[in-house]
């Protein structure tokens, strides 16, 4: 089995939707909130940790210990809407308030999650450290989607492409997921 196709049995759109996307959507999705707002910061921070807790213990099958889940809850605040907007957002009901944090949480963890299943199967396929094993993959794909790439993509080799493969296939794996139409091209 060629490289690609044995790439793409862990990392079609499909396979990520149902192993990274609908376990996240669907623990959101079990929330339901008496307000939209809250009334200070402490209850802010509550109200995170505990949707964190609830989060990790519908997808893990395990809470995360309160100190965790406000960490990884400001990481993705911060890196997404940023931390003292979240709490604004969160007290004054602004933008959708509380359920629009959550919202936001949920948004990254289905990322974190996406990326981490993307790097680990990725890696059981590619030897990262075997240059030819990478040309060929990156030849396989430049089969697969020369003919809807744009035209510069045939000026670069797939000995170019093989020094920034992970980015490279990150890019081509996001968007047939996102545009859930091109995977019927991607996987002719």
């Amino acid at each position: 089995m060629s490289k690609y196709n044995q790439m793409m049995q862990y990392l079609n759109p499909k396979e990520i939707i149902k192993k990274t996307q609908i376990p996240h959507d669907n623990a959101r999705a079990s929330v339901t909130l008496q307000s939209s707002t809250v009334r200070n910061y402490a209850e802010f921070e509550k109200t995170i940790i505990a949707y964190v807790a609830h989060h990790t213990q519908k997808v893990l099958g395990m809470p995360l210990p309160p100190d965790l889940c406000l960490s990884k809850a400001r990481r993705f605040l911060d890196s997404s809407i940023g931390w003292d907007n979240a709490v604004y957002i969160a007290m004054s009901g602004a933008e959708g308030g509380v359920p629009q944090i959550l919202n936001e949480l949920n948004d990254s963890f289905k990322q974190e999650s996406k990326q981490s299943y993307f790097t680990y199967f990725l890696h059981q396929v590619l030897d990262p450290m075997n240059f030819s094993e990478t040309v060929e993959l990156m030849t396989e794909l430049k089969q697969k989607i020369g003919a809807y790439a744009p035209e510069s993509f045939n000026y670069i080799s797939a000995q170019q492409m093989a020094g920034n493969y992970e980015d490279i296939i990150w890019k081509y794996i996001d968007s047939v997921s996102r545009h859930r139409n091109l995977w019927d091209y991607s996987s002719e």
